[in-house]
C-alpha cells in the first residue's frame, strides 16, 4: 500500500519533506506541474512523480494512479491542495474530513454561517458575488474587511473605512484575483464583514492581537499541539512574524484553545492537521479563520523548538494512524517573512554576500524574492521578501534575533518604487 503526497509549493520545504515522508514506506506524488522542474527533482527521491496542469485536476489524476497502485493515505501540506487532496480521500475511502467539513473550512461564507450557528461569536458579514450585491453592505459598521471567500496569505484582503469606498475596492480585488493563476479563474465571490478589534492580551507590545492554534485530529479526538503569537499585522493585512511557545498566561491559553476546539467541533472537522486563527479581543478569542490543513510557518517552529515532525505525524493520521505528539518546548522559535513597504515595489538589486551573511544569523532561512521580483503589499503575505527560523532560550532574546536577521536582510536588498 502506498501513501500518496498531492504537492504544490507551500509549507515545508521538498527536502522537509522527503525526510518527513521517506521512512514511512512506499509513496508516490502528484504534483502541481507550476512547481517547477527543481521541485520535481527533489520530490522524485520519494517515488515515482506525476504533474498535473491545474488543482481541481487533482482528484481525477489521483483516482487515475488509484487503479493502478493501492493508496493507503492522501496527503497535502499546501493551501492550495488541501481542499482537493480531501475530496480525493474520501473518493478513495481513506482517512479524511467529511465533504462538508471540507467546504466549510474552504469557504469562507460557509463557515461564518457555520460558527454563528454554533453559538459563536461572529462579526456580521455579507456575502458579494457582483456589484449589485454591494448595496446590502451599507448597513455594516465601518470600517470593514473585504475577502476573497476562497482565499490565500491574506490575497486580495482589504480594509474599507467607509460605504463609498467600497465598489472601488471590490472592483480592484475583484481583478487581481480573477488575474492571479492561483484563483484558477473563479468568480469574484468576496465577503465582507465587520472588522474584528483586536485588544492587547500580552505586556510586550511587541506581540500582535492575533494567535493561532496549530492542532491535529485522529478519528475526531483533538489533539492541540501550540498557541503560536503573532507579532503586529503589517499593513495592509500582512502576517510577518510567528512565535512559539505563546507568552499568553497558562488560564488565557486555556481560553484560546477551548474556543478553538469549538470551532473545529461546529465545522465538523475529525482528521488531519487545523490551523485555526484567532484575534484577541476585549470579551475574548474571536476565530478569525479555521484551516484544514498545516500552517506554513508551522514545520519549521515545531522542528526547531521541539524537534518534532508534524508533517511526518500529518502522514500517520492520513494513513489511519494515532499521530505521534509533541513534547514540551526546548526553546523559543520565531518563523519570520519580512515584508517589504507598503505599496508597489521591485527588487533593484541583491548584494549576494550580504545576504548569506544575514541567512547564516538564522537557523535556517532562504530567499523568496530574487532580482527583478515585482511586490504588492496588496497580495498579502505572499509579497514577503525571504523566511527563516531563528531561535533563543527566551522571548526578549528571540526579539533581539528578529530584529537583528530583519535589518540584515533589509540591507542586502535594493527595494525600489515601481514607477
Amino acid at each position: 500500500m502506498t501513501l500518496l503526497l498531492v504537492d504544490s509549493p507551500g509549507g515545508p520545504q521538498p527536502d522537509e519533506i522527503v525526510r518527513a515522508l521517506g521512512p514511512t514506506g512506499a509513496v508516490r506524488v502528484l504534483m502541481l506541474r507550476s512547481g517547477g522542474a527543481a521541485r520535481r527533482d527533489k520530490l522524485g527521491a520519494l517515488g515515482t512523480v506525476e504533474t498535473f496542469a491545474r488543482p481541481d485536476q487533482a482528484v481525477e489524476a489521483g483516482l487515475a494512479l488509484a487503479s493502478r497502485v493501492p493508496i493507503r493515505g492522501v496527503v497535502a501540506f499546501s493551501e492550495t491542495m488541501a481542499f482537493h487532496a480531501g475530496l480525493l480521500a474520501n473518493l478513495l475511502g481513506v482517512s479524511a474530513n467529511p465533504p462538508a467539513a471540507l467546504i466549510a473550512v474552504r469557504r469562507k461564507d460557509v463557515q461564518r454561517a457555520q460558527l454563528a450557528a454554533a453559538g459563536m461569536p461572529t462579526p456580521d458579514w455579507r456575502l458579494v458575488a457582483g456589484e449589485q450585491d454591494l448595496a446590502a453592505c451599507a448597513d455594516l459598521r465601518f470600517p470593514v474587511v473585504l475577502k476573497p471567500a476562497v482565499g490565500v496569505s491574506s490575497f486580495c484582503v482589504a480594509r474599507v473605512t467607509d460605504p463609498a469606498g467600497l465598489a472601488g475596492s471590490y472592483a480592484d480585488a475583484g481583478r487581481r484575483y480573477q488575474a492571479n493563476p492561483w484563483s484558477n479563474g473563479a468568480d469574484r465571490l468576496f465577503l465582507v464583514e465587520e472588522e474584528i478589534v483586536g485588544s492587547r492580551w500580552h505586556a510586550d507590545a511587541r506581540f500582535g492581537h492575533q494567535v493561532s492554534v496549530e492542532s491535529i485530529l485522529h478519528e475526531g479526538t483533538v489533539h492541540h499541539l501550540g498557541v503560536t503569537d503573532k507579532t503586529p499585522i503589517v499593513p495592509p493585512f500582512r502576517e510577518e512574524g510567528h512565535l512559539t511557545p505563546s507568552a499568553l498566561d497558562p488560564g488565557e491559553l486555556d481560553r484560546v484553545r477551548s474556543t478553538a476546539e469549538q470551532a473545529v467541533r461546529a465545522l465538523g472537522l475529525t482528521t488531519g492537521a487545523v490551523h485555526t486563527e484567532l484575534i484577541l479581543t476585549a470579551d475574548g478569542a474571536v476565530v478569525l479563520e479555521v484551516n484544514g490543513r498545516l500552517a506554513g510557518c508551522m514545520y519549521g517552529l515545531m522542528k526547531f523548538s521541539r524537534e518534532y515532525d508534524i508533517a511526518r505525524a500529518i502522514a500517520q493520521v492520513a494513513c489511519g494512524q494515532a499521530p505521534d505528539l509533541p513534547g514540551v518546548p526546548l526553546r523559543f522559535a520565531a518563523f519570520v517573512r519580512p515584508q517589504p513597504p507598503t505599496g508597489r515595489h521591485w527588487v533593484a538589486a541583491v548584494d549576494q554576500d550580504a545576504l548569506d551573511e544575514a541567512l547564516k544569523l538564522a537557523d535556517w532561512g532562504m530567499l523568496d524574492k530574487p532580482v527583478g521580483s515585482e511586490l504588492d503589499s496588496d497580495d498579502g503575505s505572499i509579497s514577503n521578501l525571504a523566511r527563516y527560523v531563528t531561535t533563543a532560550p527566551n522571548s526578549a532574546a528571540l526579539f533581539e534575533n528578529i530584529d537583528r536577521v530583519n535589518s540584515a536582510i533589509h540591507d542586502a536588498l535594493t527595494i525600489e518604487p515601481t514607477d
